[in-house]
């Protein structure tokens, strides 16, 4: 059985991503920045730009990989300002 907390992030990813679609965005113009494997994996799921924000320098553990690896939210401003479209 599912836990509440990854049920609610399930519904949140679905929704986020409806989103997109509603606003015709391209998700490769979006940066989805997330701290946990489930994060990373679902908006990579949807063509959606990752980052991944590993604060405890942990091993990623999966095929699929982020885009970007950061260690704290300071990085994020500079790669927004270096990342091509």
């Amino acid at each position: 059985m599912k836990s509440i907390r990854e049920a609610l992030r399930k519904y949140l990813m679905r929704r986020r991503f409806h989103m997109l679609k509603f606003y015709r965005t391209n998700p490769k113009q979006v940066l989805h920045v997330g701290d946990s494997a489930s994060d990373v994996l679902g908006a990579s799921r949807e063509g959606i730009v990752t980052c991944w924000i590993n604060r405890n320098n942990r091993v990623w553990e999966h095929d699929v990989k982020p885009d970007y690896i950061v260690q704290s939210l300071n990085e994020i401003e500079e790669l927004l300002m270096t990342r091509k479209n």
